[in-house]
């Protein structure tokens, strides 16, 4: 995250403003709201985290990765275990130029 640049975010005021957000097991919810709270003095950090739904999926990761929309991410999270990861990757728009964090 060394640069906006590289990732597509956007300056405010002299702060860079980094969008992030997915569908996560609401056990997982907590420590990235934790994270994003921290005041790093480099970033404004603006979440949009919403619970994991397997009939949800496909049409929230469509939206937050359409740039066009007002729900696009920089940093789109996938929920957490190697099937959701595949099925949150597979619904990703093809011109996104964001982030997908892949894990479990």
């Amino acid at each position: 995250l060394s640069s906006a640049q590289c990732w597509g975010g956007s300056s405010s005021n002299n702060a860079t403003v980094l969008k992030i957000g997915g569908l996560i097991q609401d056990n997982y919810m907590k420590a990235f709201n934790l994270w994003a709270a921290a005041s790093n003095g480099k970033y404004t950090i603006k979440t949009s985290f919403k619970t994991y739904a397997s009939d949800t999926l496909a049409a929230e990761v469509a939206s937050m990765t359409d740039s066009s929309l007002d729900s696009y991410v920089h940093v789109l999270v996938c929920p957490y275990g190697s099937a959701m990861v595949s099925s949150c990757v597979s619904t990703v728009n093809s011109s996104y130029a964001g982030v997908v964090l892949a894990w479990g």
